[in-house]
């Protein structure tokens, strides 16, 4: 089902790709999800191939196209949920997937930056919570051949961060 939170993330991802100038540099490719891929290209978690490897489930989970993707046999202890996949018709057009914010933001923008380079956008911030308590904030985009990977380390909550694609033609 798409959430409020889902659709609020989407609709960030889509302002921001359009932010991004930097020259492509590589295929709108994480965890294996590529934009522009057919979504039947990857087996059904149903299946059992689908048990061994990355999977769609066959059903939509909200209103429109939307299906989730799960990273199978392993899933990175840093991400807080499956993949959210926006769909043209059957085509994959933007995702995301939650993280689990603060707790792994600083290596998640290490490997990121390690597999894609310097980002087009960087900024870090320091936000504070109720309690005044103080954190590093990491916003980063880097701008690929076919779509724009954003990450956001922390969301509303320092315990949610999201990283996703946002296609070209969005």
């Amino acid at each position: 089902m798409i959430t409020p939170r889902s659709a609020i993330v989407f609709a960030q991802l889509s302002l921001v790709a359009g932010m991004a100038s930097a020259a492509p540099v590589q295929d709108a490719t994480l965890f294996g999800v590529t934009i522009g891929r057919t979504i039947d290209s990857y087996p059904s978690c149903d299946s059992e191939e689908g048990k061994r490897k990355i999977c769609a489930y066959p059903h939509k989970w909200g209103p429109g196209d939307s299906r989730e993707i799960e990273l199978r046999p392993e899933h990175p202890a840093y991400l807080a949920s499956n993949l959210h996949v926006a769909l043209k018709g059957d085509v994959i057009d933007s995702f995301y997937v939650d993280t689990d914010g603060i707790g792994h933001q600083d290596e998640l923008f290490e490997l990121l930056r390690a597999r894609y380079g310097k980002p087009s956008q960087f900024k870090r911030t320091i936000i504070q919570n109720r309690f005044g308590a103080m954190f590093p904030k990491v916003e980063a985009s880097w701008k690929l051949t076919g779509g724009t990977l954003i990450f956001r380390g922390v969301e509303e909550s320092i315990d949610r961060g999201s990283l996703g694609i946002v296609g070209e033609k969005r």
